[in-house]
């Protein structure tokens, strides 16, 4: 019990601060950031065997309907362009989180050459990253961390 001269009861619900409520989080969908990871995997142009691979394993791993999946298994055998799709809307922590799976596709093949890196600077403006996130990102994708 609280008053005055004793200590409050932090278990009493009237002394809580209202709490604010949380920020919807928009329903993803999957495919659109499994794209984007297929372009990021296609933007020097060719899909080596490790980011085929790669792909393979995020497609199996992912819960998709049967379209859905052999879509994304399309996405292996034929390019496919980076498209601005509902990812730029997810919430930051999620878009970060998408640009840090495209960087280490791009990376998986121990390089990331002209082409790939403005992939990733059209990635990270469009997701609206800042620029020393993104290169945090890169950093810690380099290292391996």
């Amino acid at each position: 019990m609280s008053g005055p001269g004793k200590s409050p009861d932090l278990d009493d619900e009237d002394d809580r601060e209202e709490e604010e409520p949380a920020t919807p989080v928009p329903e993803v969908s999957y495919l659109a950031a499994i794209r984007v990871w297929a372009a990021a995997a296609w933007a020097d142009g060719k899909l080596v065997p490790r980011e085929a691979a790669a792909m393979r394993g995020i497609v199996e791993r992912f819960p998709l309907n049967d379209k859905e999946r052999a879509l994304a298994l399309g996405w292996i055998e034929t390019p496919v362009e980076f498209e601005t799709n509902e990812v730029v809307n997810w919430p930051y922590p999620v878009r970060v989180g998408v640009f840090r799976a495209a960087a280490d596709m791009i990376a998986c093949d121990e390089e990331i050459d002209g082409d790939e890196r403005r992939f990733l600077d059209r990635l990270r403006d469009t997701l609206r990253i800042p620029e020393d996130e993104a290169e945090r990102v890169l950093e810690s994708v380099s290292s391996g961390s």
